[in-house]
């Protein structure tokens, strides 16, 4: 008994842990903690959190294709 609480104690608190390292993965966060998306784009779509995670700051999401490009 003594060896089952702290065990389930520590699945849990990994499971949670991993649930908040990845939850920001779809969709990255800027400085201010706002969301960010495609200006064209619904928040469902992950297409625009593709774009920041590749550091295309300048560049755009283009809806069809879902790829990221460069602004001229």
């Amino acid at each position: 008994m003594n060896f089952r609480f702290p065990f389930l104690l520590m699945i849990t608190i990994s499971l949670i842990g991993a649930v908040l390292t990845f939850g920001n993965d779809v969709r990255p966060r800027n400085q201010y903690g706002n969301e960010i998306f495609c200006p064209h784009q619904g928040f469902n779509q992950k297409c625009n959190a593709i774009c920041k995670r590749k550091k295309y700051l300048l560049g755009f999401c283009d809806q069809k294709t879902c790829l990221c490009k460069v602004r001229p």
